[in-house]
């Protein structure tokens, strides 16, 4: 959602793009790479001893830097506006990712990186 808001905007020439909530709170992201990787990963495994878990980063970014990576990616120059009359939600989403890192994976792609590629194909495919 945030990149197709800060893309429009910055198509648009829009001076400013409202977001909703604060910005404070923060959220774990997870490539569909890394997800894919951790599903094959454990789908190989045969002796874990639980059957639910928790695939994840262990990083978490609150919403308004991840808004600010975007907007620096598409060299937006218009302001981001948070609009607080609606809510924030959740507080905190980070997965504890202790038994996936005790079974052997960690995630290898940093957000930070892959943001480029996300928003390189976002603006071919619209």
């Amino acid at each position: 959602g945030l990149i197709s808001k800060i893309y429009e905007a910055k198509k648009n020439n829009y001076k400013k793009v409202t977001l909703w909530g604060s910005g404070k709170p923060r959220r774990e992201l997870i490539h569909v790479d890394d997800l894919a990787k951790a599903i094959y990963y454990f789908s190989k495994k045969k002796n874990y001893k639980t059957r639910l878990l928790n695939i994840g980063t262990g990083v978490d970014f609150k919403i308004s830097q991840y808004a600010e990576l975007i907007k620096k990616e598409f060299d937006y120059k218009g302001e981001i506006i948070w609009d607080k009359k609606f809510p924030d939600g959740m507080k905190r989403k980070l997965l504890d990712i202790s038994k996936m890192n005790e079974m052997g994976f960690q995630t290898q792609i940093e957000f930070k990186k892959r943001l480029k590629k996300i928003i390189k194909k976002f603006i071919e495919n619209s």
